[in-house]
């Protein structure tokens, strides 16, 4: 079994570095629950941190200490610390960007998903973390953990399930007890927001410097097609969870005491 109390020194010092990580308070670290996933070597361990007014998730791989892993190289970000284990001696890290592991994980959360590569994405994500595997499938790891479903996966596969087209589809949860842990969703690798195409738009139109009509982005079209696919979510909303009245008046003086 692995001490709590050494887990949590090294999770104390490695939180803090982690993007995704907003701490709310104090950032001590405890460990409230360990579950081992795979066992070594490598192995997978899933952790439940309790630090900053939240409960955070980290799911470690560990492997021999003292050994080289190219997959390492690069990410110091990554590394946790050197851990004793049941196995030996282990070097603790974020197991996402161990290829042979996430694997692991995508099983969990999609188990009749098939793939063969594995690649993290860096440096992006401020509050979650994501693998793409095969350049088709996108696993989304929640970071911080919330008591019942967690609104990104719920409204994603209800909106799905209405027949709306303009999300990924879903391909798998990984959920354990009342608590959503990560998602898997087909990857739109030539996929574009809203806001990224307004702003080529407008960097055309500042560029050209005449009527935006000229101007080779015109946002007109791109934003008419906005407006509809907006449309049909809200329609799609109303269908999955259903509508009752608004409290406008309501709503107008929580924004004015916020």
């Amino acid at each position: 079994m692995i001490d709590h109390d050494a887990l949590a020194a090294l999770l104390g010092e490695h939180l803090p570095r982690q993007r995704w990580f907003a701490p709310d308070g104090d950032a001590g670290a405890r460990v409230a629950a360990t579950e081992v996933l795979a066992e070594p070597w490598p192995g997978l361990l899933h952790v439940s941190v309790e630090a900053a007014g939240g409960c955070w998730q980290v799911v470690l791989g560990l492997r021999p200490a003292g050994e080289h892993h190219v997959f390492l190289e690069g990410k110091p970000e990554a590394v946790v610390g050197e851990l004793d284990t049941p196995a030996g001696p282990a070097l603790a890290y974020d197991a996402l960007v161990d290829p042979e592991l996430a694997l692991v994980l995508l099983r969990l959360a999609a188990p009749t998903v098939e793939a063969e590569r594995a690649r993290p994405i860096t440096g992006l994500e401020q509050s979650n973390s994501s693998v793409v595997f095969d350049e088709a499938v996108i696993l989304k790891l929640y970071r911080r953990l919330l008591d019942g479903p967690n609104p990104d996966a719920e409204v994603t596969r209800a909106l799905a399930g209405a027949g709306f087209d303009g999300v990924a589809e879903p391909c798998g949860r990984w959920r354990e007890a009342d608590q959503d842990r990560a998602v898997a969703n087909r990857f739109l690798s030539n996929g574009t927001d809203g806001f990224s195409l307004a702003l080529t738009s407008l960097r055309d139109l500042f560029g050209s410097g005449g009527e935006p009509g000229d101007a080779g982005g015109d946002f007109a079209p791109d934003a008419r097609r906005l407006g509809g696919i907006t449309a049909a979510m809200h329609l799609a909303l109303a269908k999955a969870f259903a509508t009752k009245s608004g409290r406008p008046g309501r709503w107008a003086d929580e924004a004015a005491d916020s």
